[in-house]
């Protein structure tokens, strides 16, 4: 399994080394394991029903999230990083996350 974004064939972003910065310039080729719409969900309900989302999901899956809350950009990037799940793509409202190992 493939855990770095660029041996994946992802293109990375310009902006940064950030891993909430990378981008695939359009994703409509990525297949995605789950999609989930969590609306305008805030932060907190929506970190607690993305664990529950991801829960089922085998290691490496990926969770294709759209999050229209503003505070989005900013909370899940954190969140990934405090949980150990990679964000591997951020387009505000549209964020993919791999399911970490276990």
């Amino acid at each position: 399994m493939h855990r770095h974004t660029d041996m994946m064939g992802l293109r990375q972003n310009p902006e940064g080394n950030d891993p909430a910065s990378r981008s695939l310039g359009g994703i409509e080729g990525i297949y995605t394991d789950s999609e989930w719409d969590a609306g305008d969900m805030g932060c907190g309900e929506l970190v607690f029903e993305l664990r529950m989302r991801l829960k089922p999901l085998r290691p490496g899956q990926i969770l294709k999230l759209t999050a229209r809350d503003p505070g989005a950009p900013e909370d899940l990037p954190a969140w990934c990083r405090l949980t150990g799940h990679h964000l591997t793509y951020v387009d505000h409202p549209i964020y993919l996350i791999r399911r970490k190992e276990d």
